[in-house]
């Protein structure tokens, strides 16, 4: 008899045999014996791999390694915290100094109008800019006994001029004051009745100018009132000048590295 193809389908997935009796139960186990005993074998190989890296001795960061602290025949204990060598990053670097408290409102306009701020590193003699940075962290609360906040300069330091723990002079850009009439800081006289100085009129004399005085850098210090661009100031002999005395200048030698010679009165 001849049956229609929808029969012969049906007759053939009701005899199709289960996987088990195909491949059989006691095979399919023996694979998965051997498929555990791989993985177990990978689980050794990467405790192996781990232990090598642990022979090696690798450096979190890149930077100047110093002296060693141990050397061959030192008595090492399991507890000791001594290292082997100390690195340290030049790449950036950091310079932490602080400010009077009396300029951080002036600070802190500056870093929301302009964003970051600029700081520069002076050698101890303040003659050589060392490096140019910017002002990265400023401290959360004022030093009570020095009534200072600290802050923080970050260095790219390529050419590594600056090394740790070197002694700088920081010098922070708040704002530039354009046409500004200047002289050093250290002809301005403090008294009873304000700051002053003396400046040397056209006939030689002394004459004492009282001062309206501005921002000052270190150095040189801004005069809002008192003098004029191009006036001379006193520099020296400044404990022996009275008002009217007659002043002579005398050139002294030249100092080595000085780009002018000083000129003190008396």
């Amino acid at each position: 008899m001849i049956e229609s193809d929808v029969g012969v389908e049906t007759i053939i997935r009701k005899c199709a045999l289960p996987a088990d009796l195909i491949v059989g139960a006691d095979d399919r186990r023996l694979v998965d014996q051997y498929g555990g005993a791989v993985r177990t074998n990978d689980g050794r190989i990467a405790a192996a791999r781990l232990q090598l890296e642990y022979a090696r001795v690798r450096a979190p960061i890149t930077g100047h390694i110093g002296l060693r602290e141990v050397d061959a025949g030192n008595l090492v204990r399991g507890g000791d915290t001594i290292q082997i060598a100390i690195i340290t990053q030049m790449q950036p670097i950091s310079a932490i100094f602080t400010i009077p408290e009396i300029q951080i409102d002036e600070v802190r306009q500056a870093m929301r109008g302009d964003g970051a701020l600029t700081v520069e590193a002076w050698d101890r003699g303040e003659r050589t800019l060392l490096a140019t940075g910017r002002l990265t962290t400023v401290d959360n609360r004022i030093h009570a006994g020095s009534g200072t906040l600290r802050l923080r300069g970050e260095f790219a330091n390529g050419d590594e001029r600056l090394f740790p723990n070197q002694f700088v002079n920081v010098r922070l850009r708040v704002r530039t004051i354009k046409d500004a009439v200047t002289v050093p800081a250290s002809a301005i006289q403090y008294g009873a009745q304000g700051s002053f100085l003396y400046v040397i009129d056209k006939a030689g004399l002394a004459r004492r100018r009282d001062l309206t005085i501005g921002a000052c850098d270190g150095t040189r210090t801004q005069i809002l009132r008192g003098v004029a661009a191009g006036e001379r100031a006193v520099l020296q002999g400044l404990d022996r000048l009275k008002e009217g005395q007659k002043v002579e200048i005398v050139a002294m030698p030249r100092a080595e590295g000085a780009s002018t010679p000083a000129a003190p009165a008396r």
